[in-house]
């Protein structure tokens, strides 16, 4: 008996055969394996490689293919999503020859995973460290030592911001080859190996990880760095989006940071959707190491939104990673996770609790973080412990992000001497 997931990919490599109108894959050569990853590249906007295609159309294939690679099946069938694929190709009753008991048993089983999609989708970097299983990445075969990947920025700060990549893989023998601008696989570009110069545009600031794909396998990496010019508002529906939508005025008024819903109606967003708000400083933070250092600041939702869980995230930004610290209400967090360092807490399995606020008003959060411990405390008694054993080297930044819209009332970071850092208490309008 097939397993839903089983199911799922017999059932779209089907229907994208059927669409192709070829003959049957079995006789399939790799200039047809080929095609067929050109026209998903052309109507779902993700480029494929010939190990994966190949991997997944051989008969006996029982792997979970990768989220993106899902997606872009389903766009090139004309659906929305893999989860709009599923919703409306759902087996039947004789295809899986299930009694009704055991479907209900199923359908309880199948409610983690379902949850575990929604979490992440809170926010993207938690995508990174999800533990679902996907295709083991093809072996490829070179030496490090031998492949050229650095970059350069056009501008020293601002959003777009036009990246230059210079690279050389003529050592390096694959099927294909990408430039993936960080941890989102949407964000994946195909280059010729012929060539040694690549250009693409980055719409977030942060510190970002490109990486050298080879095939399925990541060969090499450089950061890339992307300042502000102080702080940045944007919008955007999810975190996996690649181009948000800019508030370039009157995001400071009155000593506060926020962006209005009069704001977010000029430019056209959608309030119906719940957009993200968020807002970001990224910038020189000479010597403020993340693993000793206080951060402080007090913020709040703007109730503009009839949102059922309204959730704020604080990201302190770093060289190689970010933490996260959330805020919901009392009742909504057990949705929530709570990351410091190499350390992740998720409220399906840790009392998360404090983090449970009223958030349309004012809250007081601050983060002291010495001897590989952070201290996150909420309103001068709310008080929550987080070990960890790696951080994420020094500070580069700060965002905010709010599911609907928020404000922030100051901003304040001390290293580990107590010495101010940062302060900014948003007097001056931009």
């Amino acid at each position: 008996m097939l397993s839903d997931e089983d199911f799922y990919i017999k059932e779209v490599k089907k229907q994208i055969e059927n669409q192709l109108g070829w003959p049957s894959s079995d006789s399939w050569k790799q200039r047809d394996y080929l095609n067929l990853i050109d026209l998903i590249d052309k109507k779902s906007e993700i480029n494929l490689s010939l190990s994966t295609i190949k991997r997944i159309w051989k008969p006996d294939y029982k792997g979970s293919p990768h989220p993106s690679t899902l997606n872009a099946f389903a766009l090139f069938l004309g659906y929305k999503n893999w989860l709009n694929f599923k919703e409306n190709n759902s087996p039947s009753l004789n295809e899986q020859q299930e009694t009704t008991s055991t479907k209900e048993q199923r359908f309880k089983k199948s409610l983690l995973p379902i949850m575990m999609v929604v979490l992440i989708s809170v926010i993207g970097v938690f995508i990174i460290q999800s533990n679902k299983s996907v295709d083991a990445p093809e072996s490829v075969q070179y030496d490090a030592n031998d492949i050229k990947f650095s970059s350069k920025n056009a501008t020293l700060k601002g959003v777009p911001n036009t990246v230059i990549f210079d690279y050389n893989i003529s050592s390096v023998q694959a099927d294909s080859f990408y430039i993936q601008q960080n941890w989102n696989a949407l964000l994946r570009e195909k280059i010729q190996p012929e060539n040694q110069q690549f250009t693409t545009m980055y719409y977030y600031p942060g510190v970002h990880q490109a990486k050298l794909i080879a095939n399925d396998s990541i060969i090499k990496e450089t950061p890339i760095r992307i300042n502000t010019n102080g702080w940045l508002a944007f919008a955007r529906y999810n975190y996996t989006d690649k181009i948000p939508v800019y508030f370039r005025d009157e995001i400071q008024k009155d000593g506060v940071l926020s962006v209005s819903k009069q704001q977010l109606a000029e430019s056209k967003i959608d309030l119906s959707k719940n957009p993200i708000v968020s807002y970001y400083c990224v910038d020189n933070f000479t010597g403020l190491s993340s693993g000793n250092f206080t951060f402080e600041t007090r913020l709040k939702c703007d109730s503009v939104f009839n949102i059922t869980c309204p959730y704020v995230f604080i990201c302190l930004l770093g060289e190689y990673d970010m933490n996260i610290i959330p805020l919901t209400t009392k009742g909504c967090v057990g949705n929530v996770n709570l990351k410091f360092g190499d350390t992740t807490h998720t409220g399906k399995n840790h009392d998360l609790s404090v983090f449970g606020a009223e958030v349309y008003q004012w809250q007081d959060l601050k983060v002291e973080a010495r001897n590989n411990k952070a201290i996150i405390t909420i309103n001068e008694h709310q008080k929550y412990e987080i070990p960890f054993s790696k951080d994420i080297g020094e500070v580069t930044g700060i965002s905010f992000n709010f599911t609907g819209t928020g404000s922030v009332d100051y901003v304040r970071l001390l290293n580990g001497e107590k010495k101010l850092i940062f302060n900014d208490e948003f007097e001056t309008n931009l």
